[in-house]
């Protein structure tokens, strides 16, 4: 059973490297995660690049180019994880946090997805999904017949003009 001091300040526990125990950021990391994975969600919808650099303004962010999202999302323990996680372990990290702050994500999300990252979850495709090829769109109609080359011996060289010129 959980208690209301656990509900009212969870904490996900990380099982990598010397294992960490993550608090819930800030409410301003959790309001800016929100915006920008709501950009992001939107410029996929759309097809269109967003602006890193505009919206880096809008959230009052310094310097867009070495803005680093895993820094807000593990605080003071950004550091050492730098160190003590390899890339696949961080990056897994990194997801469980979108899971617990986006809309609609638990903590107990979160730590379901961190006991099996690979295990595929409702709304999650699995890890081995490949994307749906995107029909390409034409603009102009493509021939209705196509040119076969010439036959070519695989025992004789092809005869050229000056060779048959004699």
């Amino acid at each position: 059973m959980t208690t209301v001091a656990e509900t009212m300040n969870p904490v996900l526990h990380l099982p990598f490297g010397t294992g960490y125990d993550i608090p819930s950021p800030s409410a301003r990391v959790g309001l800016r995660i929100e915006i920008v994975m709501s950009v992001v969600s939107k410029s996929q919808e759309s097809g269109e690049q967003p602006d890193f650099v505009e919206l880096g303004k809008k959230l009052g962010i310094d310097d867009p180019d070495s803005y680093r999202v895993e820094k807000d999302l593990f605080g003071d323990q950004y550091e050492s994880m730098l160190d003590g996680l390899s890339a696949w372990q961080m990056s897994i990290a990194t997801q469980a946090m979108f899971i617990w702050l986006m809309p609609g994500g638990t903590i107990e999300l979160a730590r379901e997805f961190l006991a099996d990252p690979t295990k595929p979850r409702e709304g999650r495709e699995p890890a081995d999904h490949k994307p749906k090829a995107v029909p390409a769109t034409r603009k102009k109609k493509a021939a209705t017949t196509t040119r076969k080359p010439k036959a070519v011996s695989a025992t004789r060289k092809p005869r050229t003009r000056a060779a048959t010129s004699k």
